[in-house]
């Protein structure tokens, strides 16, 4: 039974052909020591926390947490950024819920110059396309 949990080298040893098998037990792992016939110690530790699968779970886990706090601040970043640009469009509804008659006629008169400079602009561009293509066309 011993001879199955330890070192490959010291499982085909018995305890007559190695001189001595020992067996120490911590709370983590149980530790086997044998000699070998060269005299040479040899140690097993079967610790089934840190075996292979384990570490591999372990690993998996990790990335999984990782992604898992990642994914929750990116939606939490997000879920703010919308809730932010909600309250700011409810503000200014507001504010233009409650304007007096003179400042609603002082905001659209602002929309409507801002407006008019836009037409002017792009009757200028319209009238240059013209009058490149009549160039053309000569």
């Amino acid at each position: 039974m011993i001879e199955e949990q330890l070192h490959p080298q010291a499982s085909v040893c018995s305890t007559e052909r190695c001189g001595q098998i020992t067996e120490r037990s911590t709370p983590n792992c149980s530790i086997y020591l044998a000699t070998s016939p060269s005299n040479s110690l040899l140690l097993s530790c079967r610790n089934p926390r840190f075996s292979k699968t384990a570490m591999d779970k372990a690993k998996a886990r990790r990335y999984i947490l990782t992604g898992a706090i990642a994914l929750i601040t990116a939606t939490g970043a997000y879920t703010g950024a919308v809730l932010k640009t909600e309250t700011e469009k409810n503000e200014v509804g507001e504010k233009i819920r409650h304007e007096t008659p003179a400042e609603k006629i002082q905001r659209l008169e602002g929309y409507r110059a801002g407006l008019v400079r836009r037409k002017t602009e792009l009757e200028l561009k319209i009238a240059g396309l013209e009058e490149k293509q009549s160039h053309r066309t000569e």
